[in-house]
């Protein structure tokens, strides 16, 4: 039988550490976002640790904290509006009218991170609710006429 050569094992080992330095690298952050870059409607600020803050853009309403965030939004008939649910329990966007007789709009459940968008067609002020928090979890639309050119 034949001796196998010791340089072999001795040289298999730092290979093997050095392949795998590689693949941990590559797949633990070998790329970075460049400070101040947007992501979707989150910006990246840079901390000690990384904080996401976020600000609504114009048609979008923000569910966090119990709140709709703006509580008012006014914007042009023809507009779509989005609400997104950054909370981690469920919520819903609800208006009624006549006495809670007639749905004018219903979300349905929206679970953590789910959106909800809706297009105003008619000018007029929606007040709108959560239909878990029917007394606390308020807003409202105020949709105008778009400006004559």
């Amino acid at each position: 039988m034949k001796n196998k050569p010791k340089y072999k094992i001795w040289l298999s080992i730092p290979l093997t550490l050095l392949f795998m330095l590689s693949v941990s690298l590559i797949y633990c952050g070998g790329e970075e976002q460049a400070e101040g870059d947007d992501v979707g409607y989150l910006e990246a600020t840079a901390e000690e640790d990384t904080v996401i803050s976020a600000t609504p853009l114009p048609n979008e309403v923000f569910i966090e904290d119990n709140a709709f965030l703006p509580e008012s939004l006014t914007v042009y008939s023809g507009t779509d509006v989005h609400w997104i649910n950054f909370d981690d329990i469920r919520h819903t966007v609800t208006s009624v009218e006549n006495g809670g007789q007639d749905t004018v709009f219903n979300s349905g459940i929206l679970e953590p991170n789910d959106t909800f968008t809706l297009e105003f067609l008619e000018t007029g002020t929606f007040p709108y609710f959560d239909l878990y928090r029917p007394d606390t979890l308020n807003g409202f639309i105020i949709v105008e006429e778009p400006p004559q050119q």
